[in-house]
């Protein structure tokens, strides 16, 4: 289904920069976050730079480590 006008979908770059930021805000290193999501730090670091296409469970997991619901961690990266 197209997305509805005048609302796009987040970028991988934009997912990954609400990540970062969110993860800045938190007072976490890209370390502690990776392992408070059961991630590897490696990982964490392509989804944040945009080169990783995370998965909705990743997000989930990413987004619970962090504090938020998922649905704010999408609400940011639409931000402009």
């Amino acid at each position: 289904m197209p997305a509805k006008p005048g609302k796009a979908k987040p970028s991988h770059k934009a997912l990954g920069q609400a990540v970062a930021q969110s993860r800045q805000q938190a007072g976490l290193t890209q370390a502690q976050l990776a392992e408070k999501a059961g991630l590897h730090a490696t990982y964490l670091s392509g989804v944040e730079n945009g080169s990783r296409n995370p998965t909705w469970t990743v997000l989930s997991q990413l987004s619970q480590a962090l504090g938020l619901k998922l649905s704010e961690l999408v609400k940011r990266a639409e931000e402009p």
